[in-house]
C-alpha cells in the first residue's frame, strides 16, 4: 500500500508522551522525506526522535521506522520525517475493534446532506460501514454514530477503501481524522465496554 497525501497515520515513540499513540496526517511526500501534521497544540518533538509509524487498509496494518529531521513550521505542529525504512505488514489492526451493527449517518465534509449508514465495526482509528454507493475513496467525510447518551457526532474521516455490494450498496473503510483527546478517550472506553459485553476481547 502506498502512502498518500492527507492519509492519517499513527506515530509512537518512547520519547513522546511515554510511548502514547498520536495521530498525524501526511501533508507532503518527496523523495527524501515526508511532512506530517500533528493536530495537537503545544507539542514539541525533538529532532532526531526515532518514530514508529503505522497505517492500515481493509486487510492489514503497515508499520515502518522513521526519524524526525526538521520542524516544518514555527508552531511545532508539522514535522518532517525520513522516508520509510523496514516496512512491515501484519493482519492485526493498530487498535481494538468492536462489532457494532449500529445505525448512523455520514456526509461529505463540505456538504450538509446526510446519508444513512450501518456502522459494522469501529475502533478509535476508524470504522467499517455500509451505505448507498455515493462516496469514493479519498472522500473526506463526517460520521455520526446513533448511540444514546454518547457524543459521537461529526467524527471526521477519509474513505480509504470501498467494496461494491448488491443493490447499489457499498462497504467502506474509514480512517478517522483529528479527534480531540477527550472524544478519543470516550470512544476508546465505549469500544472496551462493547468488547467486554460481547466477549470479543
Amino acid at each position: 500500500m502506498a502512502l498518500q497525501l492527507k492519509q492519517s497515520v499513527i506515530i509512537t515513540s518512547k520519547d513522546i508522551f511515554a510511548g502514547a499513540k498520536l495521530q498525524a496526517i501526511i501533508q507532503e511526500i518527496v523523495p527524501d522525506h515526508i511532512t506530517l501534521h500533528i493536530p495537537l497544540e503545544n507539542l514539541e518533538i525533538a529532532l532526531n526522535t526515532d518514530l514508529i509509524v503505522s497505517f492500515w487498509d481493509e486487510h492489514s496494518t503497515y508499520e515502518f521506522q522513521s526519524r524526525t529531521v526538521t520542524r516544518k513550521s514555527p508552531d511545532l505542529m508539522s514535522v518532517q520525517i525520513t522516508r520509510p525504512s523496514m516496512l512491515t505488514k501484519t493482519v492485526n489492526r493498530s487498535f481494538p475493534r468492536a462489532t457494532l451493527n449500529a445505525t448512523g449517518s455520514l456526509q461529505k465534509e463540505d456538504e450538509r446532506e446526510k446519508e444513512k449508514c450501518q456502522i459494522l465495526d469501529v475502533s478509535v482509528g476508524g470504522a467499517r460501514i455500509q451505505a448507498q454507493a455515493a462516496f469514493n475513496v479519498q472522500n473526506h467525510i463526517k460520521i455520526n454514530l446513533d448511540i444514546p447518551g454518547k457524543n459521537f457526532y461529526n467524527l471526521p474521516g477519509v474513505i480509504v477503501w470501498k467494496k461494491d455490494l448488491a443493490g447499489g450498496v457499498a462497504e467502506y473503510g474509514v480512517q478517522f481524522g483529528h479527534i480531540s483527546i477527550i472524544r478519543r478517550n470516550e470512544l476508546s472506553a465505549y469500544i472496551q465496554s462493547k468488547l467486554s459485553e460481547t466477549g470479543q476481547e
